[in-house]
């Protein structure tokens, strides 16, 4: 299955010709690339802007990454300053920063005070137990320390960043 076949599969409402193939990215007609940003395994670019930087995997739904190296996660959004902040093995899910403000775990992005309030409920909703909530909680906490470290790290589109 080619990578626009791929892509088309994750977003059946797109086209064919929406999508080009960059190495083994697929691209969105939306999404701006610079020339230094490289894709070094599959990737699908949904929008935003990319200036630099190596992107590792993992699939940007919006927002601008600004240089800095990408491993993997999902970036839902918002300006990426610097490389946000990706916890991997603490706990079974990934835990990254994914746009402003916001810290995803697994398929569920949130502030740290939604976790904070909603973690029982988000645990039952997916049928995590006590041992492993106490571990994604432990890893939120770090991500939102994180964020108050990082104030400038990860912010709001920039209304030039976005057109395009």
């Amino acid at each position: 299955m080619s990578v626009i076949e791929k892509a088309i599969e994750q977003f059946p409402h797109t086209k064919a010709e929406d999508w080009r193939q960059v190495g083994e990215a697929s691209i969105h007609k939306n999404c701006t690339i610079g020339e230094r940003a490289k894709f070094l395994g599959p990737a699908i670019c949904v929008g935003g802007t990319i200036r630099g930087g190596t992107i590792w995997g993992g699939t940007i739904w919006g927002g601008t990454i600004e240089g800095g190296t990408i491993r993997g996660g999902t970036i839902e959004g918002g300006t990426i300053k610097e490389t946000p902040l990706q916890i991997f093995g603490a706990c079974e899910f990934a835990v990254v920063i994914a746009k402003p403000n916001h810290i995803a775990v697994g398929c569920e992005c949130h502030p740290p005070e939604y976790w904070r309030e909603h973690i029982d409920g988000i645990a039952r909703k997916h049928g995590v137990d006590d041992t492993q909530k106490a571990k994604v909680m432990h890893c939120v906490e770090i991500a939102a320390q994180w964020l108050i470290e990082n104030p400038n790290a990860v912010v709001e589109d920039e209304p030039d960043a976005v057109a395009g």
